[in-house]
């Protein structure tokens, strides 16, 4: 079993491996719906959010319960909208 590194991230105590996803959650800007290129959108709260701990201006890491989707502005995994593709359209 190997030890689990931390790094701070936020002000809190976090893996590095969810870190590391955090940080390549920032490369992936935009999201293809129905072949329509759609910013998403960061977080804006002054704390960090409570599903995947990004903090104000970060983008959300893939499945975040509290992203919402770019096109209709429901919560992205429930929404709908059929997303051809995610991140790295820059």
């Amino acid at each position: 079993m190997s030890e689990t590194e931390f790094v701070i991230h936020g002000g809190e105590l976090i893996a590095k491996s969810w870190a590391d996803r955090i940080a390549r959650a920032q490369e992936e800007t935009h999201v293809l719906i129905g072949g329509v290129a759609y910013a998403l959108k960061p977080w804006t709260e002054s704390e960090p959010c409570p599903d995947c701990g990004v903090i104000a201006g970060e983008l959300h890491v893939e499945i975040c319960d509290m992203d919402t989707c770019p096109k209709c502005g429901g919560q992205a995994i429930s929404c709908g909208c059929e997303w051809d593709a995610h991140g790295g359209l820059h």
